[in-house]
């Protein structure tokens, strides 16, 4: 092998002062043959398994005929003088041609690829193409990253044939006379740590944090959070959301630990109608409730969210949240971290996320960056419970519904304000408004029931 690599003479060397794109020699085939054993590059291309140096050898070899073929335009990637990685493009006809890439892993993260694509695109366009193909598998993010840095207009997913496999993927094409640029933004979650919670980025590991099948609380509240067999998809579309510009999904996760205990995402990013805004949603797994770790995630994300793009937040105005009339815990959450409450939309929200179940209220909050939060905290106010020798005053209960012969008499109804005793069709409305009155600090609600049987008997 000779020491320094012969290039042959009619295969052009692009460079942009930074990163060269010159012709393959045998002098690359330890770099080739390390690039594609590489797992990633195994996992999101075709290369044959296992690659041998015969295999190495003969890629090489072929790249000058193809180039005087005319079937494919390849060229090593160099930076630093060392091998960095592969480009090519090859003509689909009309005028159109693809642009493939791979990286070696000791190049990966320094913006190698993007500058060597935007050598090979132009080279391209400067040979009359008429438009640049890009395609990728559905969750190679890295290439995905690579076309958005160069300003492709992103598409899919779709079906395509793939080597005699038929796969999902990304799709993506630029123009002459595009600004190789992004054309919106890739959002990234932020990494945030104090009292006891780190807020990060979800992980793929983090499928072992989800059950099985859902608890009775997360069905009725939370039905779109997967199991763990739904993991993977349910990340995948986290991770596809936040290259769109569109969401941003955080784990919840104990700082101590790393356990994760839940979730939030920042989402409806990408609407301009609301730019500047975001709606924002949160849970917690089973074993993490009742320890606030919600309350302390908040305390982290919303000075994120408003802070300004050039500080490393998100830079928004404004911060909006909706949760069911019957969901008091994600309510006082709310509350807690300054949010008010601004009204309620009306059987809006459906039991389960089914399409039939029954359809119940959603309270809505938001929240500014203007705002006094200190002074719109609220607490709720929490009732204790009292005796007499014959009662108990105590909370009213789900279970409290009245008897067919308990509801409001003719002095009730003479001398009591309209609604203001239930009777069996109207005490599920009755009570969750009643519990809203305690959940806003605006006033409290006592069952008075008798000592012995526990039965409900008044209200005071």
């Amino acid at each position: 092998m000779p020491d320094a690599p012969v290039l042959p003479a009619d295969i052009p060397t692009l460079t942009d002062g930074v990163v060269t794109l010159r012709a393959l020699t045998l002098a690359d085939l330890d770099a080739v043959v390390e690039q594609s054993r590489d797992p990633e590059t195994a996992r999101w291309t075709f290369v044959p398994e296992p690659y041998t140096d015969a295999d190495g050898r003969d890629f090489i070899e072929r790249s000058p005929q193809e180039w005087q073929d005319g079937v494919r335009c390849g060229w090593a990637i160099e930076h630093e003088g060392r091998f960095a990685g592969l480009v090519s493009h090859q003509p689909r006809g009309g005028g159109a041609v693809e642009i493939a890439y791979a990286a070696h892993p000791a190049a990966r993260g320094h913006g190698v690829m993007t500058r060597a694509v935007r050598l090979a695109v132009r080279h391209a366009f400067d040979h009359g193409a008429t438009v640049v193909l890009w395609h990728a598998q559905v969750g190679n993010f890295g290439s995905r990253k690579v076309a958005w840095r160069c300003g492709f207009v992103l598409g899919g997913p779709t079906v395509a044939t793939r080597h005699d496999r038929v796969v999902e993927v990304w799709s993506g094409h630029l123009r002459p006379g595009d600004l190789m640029e992004p054309r919106g933004r890739w959002l990234f979650p932020p990494v945030l740590e104090g009292a006891g919670i780190r807020i990060r980025p979800f992980r793929d590991d983090d499928v072992a944090a989800f059950p099985e099948s859902h608890d009775p609380l997360t069905a009725r509240f939370s039905s779109v959070l997967p199991v763990r067999d739904a993991f993977p998809g349910w990340l995948l579309s986290r991770r596809t959301s936040e290259a769109t510009g569109s969401a941003v999904a955080c784990a919840i996760a104990d700082a101590e630990t790393d356990e994760l205990l839940g979730g939030l995402d920042l989402h409806r990013l990408d609407v301009p109608l609301f730019a500047g805004t975001a709606v924002l949603g949160y849970w917690l797994l089973e074993g993490a409730r009742g320890r606030g770790a919600v309350s302390r995630a908040l305390e982290l994300v919303i000075p994120w969210s408003f802070r300004p793009l050039t500080e490393g937040g998100l830079g928004l105005h404004a911060l909006s949240a909706g949760c069911s009339v019957h969901n008091g815990a994600s309510a006082r959450v709310l509350r807690r971290a300054g949010f008010a409450l601004v009204g309620t939309s009306r059987e809006s929200m459906r039991a389960e996320g089914s399409l039939t179940g029954p359809v119940h209220d959603e309270l809505l909050f938001d929240l500014l960056a203007t705002d006094d939060r200190e002074a719109q905290r609220v607490e709720p106010l929490r009732l204790p419970e009292l005796e007499t020798p014959r009662f108990r005053l105590r909370e009213w209960r789900d279970g409290d519904v009245p008897d067919d012969d308990e509801g409001p008499d003719d002095a009730s109804l003479r001398f009591m304000p309209a609604s203001a005793q239930p009777n069996r069709a109207t005490y599920v409305a009755w009570l969750a408004r009643h519990r809203s009155f305690a959940e806003a600090g605006t006033g409290v609600d006592w069952c008075v029931a008798d000592r012995e049987t526990d039965h409900a008997l008044g209200n005071v």
